[in-house]
């Protein structure tokens, strides 16, 4: 007695494609399946599985509702009951039982049977299972395998932007101007009592009530901007010569007490356009050998020709000077760059200062002749000559070399003095570089470290007062 559909046990393909179905439904309706409702659906089309739930029309209607009506009567108790008012679970339900039918047809060709036969022999020799896609997430195959046609290449297309930069408005500063007036100790003072920051432990208040450190500086609130602005322009411009950061920042250390000092001036040295301009490099080739380093003053010279220019009534050359312990120097104006002026140098220098021990220079034909080197041998001076074309190797005067260049650029642009004119810039061009504190010297001036003279500079003149220095000097005169 052969069995009923309802009782025969779904093969394979039926319960794959059962589960297949019930996990549909069930994302569709946000629980899963469990087994036996899976066999329940799988029952139901077995029952009813005709050619008509194949076709369309009303035979079609009919038939699907009617395996939904058997599927909600046998389904377990406590399931959920809506399937016929919810068309997504009949279409499910249709898909799987039209998945049935396919494959029982299928069985029925010959040439179909044959390639499912040797496709499941394939299959059993993997382990694997049967998972479902959704269409949100299979969305971009389905549409891959419906495209024809060759896609284009892509092409690299380059855009253009614009960006506009709005320059800083510049800060109307006019220290030539008739209404200009330069900051003086009172202006600190009230800079200083009307500044919101607090004020540093270690400050102490002095008689005049202003505020200074324990090395009897004026202390410079953060948020003092314009005056701090204008003591840089004090201590950089005028007859400062533009030296660079070094020299700003020593000049005003001296006298100030800054927080973040170095920022403030590379920013206010990289906004200045003069420094800019006359800057050069920063990096300087140094010799593989130890440099000559003296331990006292006056103890070995420098010697070097720069070449200025070619100008009607007006000298070529510079010769530079230079001592190498205390960086002191004097430049000296000449026609021509010859040994005659320069043993006619060394003697002025030992009329002043004394016949220094060791005569450093490069292997020029005005220094390395039988004039020097008759001198140095009457004055017990030992002369020392640098290797050709490596005027790194004598790096001290190369320094002051760029150091005397730039601050002649500046003060030739600065005072609109025409370039041949440049010798009358010289006396002030070495005295600023005399004058100047130098780091290696532990912020001394290298006329305080070679001569013991210590130069009144801007920021003092501000600070103490012109009266002041007027008395002294008239004080000073009345004694002697």
């Amino acid at each position: 007695m052969s069995s009923s559909p309802l009782e025969e046990t779904p093969t394979r393909p039926q319960q794959a494609a059962a589960r297949e179905a019930q996990n549909s439904v069930g994302r569709s309706k946000g629980r899963n399946f469990e087994a036996e409702e899976g066999g329940m659906l799988c029952k139901a089309y077995l029952h009813f599985g005709k050619d008509a739930g194949t076709g369309t029309g009303q035979a079609a209607a009919k038939f699907w509702s009617r395996v939904a009506e058997y599927y909600n009567e046998h389904r377990p108790d406590g399931a959920d009951r809506e399937y016929n008012r919810n068309p997504r679970a009949l279409a499910c339900i249709r898909i799987t039982a039209t998945l049935f039918f396919s494959l029982r047809r299928a069985r029925r060709s010959k040439s179909i049977r044959g390639k499912l036969q040797r496709w499941s022999l394939k299959l059993t020799e993997l382990c694997y299972t049967i998972e479902h896609i959704s269409g949100e997430d299979n969305v971009w195959v389905d549409m891959v395998s419906r495209w024809a046609g060759a896609v284009p290449p892509a092409s690299d297309t380059i855009i253009k932007r614009w960006q506009l930069v709005v320059a800083p408005e510049p800060q109307q500063l006019r220290p030539l101007g008739p209404d200009s007036e330069w900051p003086d100790a009172q202006d600190i003072v009230s800079v200083q009592n009307n500044s919101k920051l607090p004020r540093p432990s270690q400050l102490t208040q002095d008689s005049e009530g202003g505020w200074r450190d324990a090395k009897n500086r004026f202390w410079l609130p953060p948020d003092a901007d314009v005056l701090l602005f204008r003591l840089m322009v004090i201590a950089h411009c005028g007859t400062m010569d533009h030296r660079g950061m070094k020299e700003m920042i020593n000049h005003l250390q001296e006298h100030f007490f800054i927080e973040k000092l170095e920022s403030k001036v590379r920013d206010f040295s990289a906004r200045y356009l003069l420094c800019c301009y006359v800057k050069g490099g920063n990096i300087i080739p140094r010799p593989w050998g130890e440099t000559y380093r003296s331990k006292e003053r006056n103890e070995a010279l420098h010697m070097d020709y720069l070449f200025i220019g070619e100008y009607n009534d007006s000298k070529p050359y510079l010769l530079v000077l230079k001592d190498d312990f205390s960086h002191f120097c004097e430049l000296i104006e000449c026609s021509n760059a010859d040994a005659a002026t320069a043993a006619k140098a060394i003697l002025d220098w030992n009329r002043r200062y004394g016949m220094p021990k060791l005569l450093v220079s490069n292997t020029a034909a005005h220094f390395k002749n039988q004039l020097l080197e008759e001198l140095c041998h009457k004055t017990q001076m030992t002369q020392s000559f640098t290797l050709a074309y490596c005027p790194w190797i004598n790096g001290s005067i190369e320094r002051l070399n760029r150091d005397v260049l730039q601050v002649l650029r500046v003060m030739l642009l600065k005072y609109k003095v025409a370039q041949q004119n440049w010798t009358a810039l010289v006396p002030l061009i070495q005295a600023n570089i005399n004058h100047s504190p130098v780091a290696s010297l532990s912020n001394h001036s290298p006329a305080e470290v070679f001569a013991g003279a210590k130069a009144t500079t801007s920021l003092q003149k501000r600070l103490v007062g012109k009266d002041t220095i007027a008395a002294n000097v008239r004080e000073t005169n009345a004694v002697t």
